[in-house]
């Protein structure tokens, strides 16, 4: 099952501290973030939200935007080599 409206937002972090630009950009947006955390694999962080939409948001839009953050000069704590984030629809619980 895949609610409406839902989107899983992965982003490759080296950093604890760049969640929170994350999360500013997701909230920027008016998404709730219904669930985020932090994993660890490969040796690599990943900070993991699953986001719900108050109005017509795609997922081209947040992914533009997060790959806006990722070319910023010195942004430090995000891993800028292939296959740094991902936004899917989601049906994690």
């Amino acid at each position: 099952m895949n609610p409406p409206g839902q989107m899983l937002i992965e982003m490759l972090c080296e950093d604890q501290g760049f969640f929170l630009e994350i999360v500013d950009i997701i909230r920027g947006f008016g998404l709730n973030i219904l669930k985020a955390k932090m994993d660890l694999r490969k040796n690599k962080l990943w900070a993991r939200f699953i986001v719900e939409a108050n109005r017509h948001v795609t997922r081209i839009d947040v992914f533009w935007s997060l790959i806006n953050l990722l070319q910023q000069p010195n942004a430090a704590g995000i891993d800028s080599s292939n296959n740094h984030g991902n936004i899917i629809p989601s049906n994690i619980a």
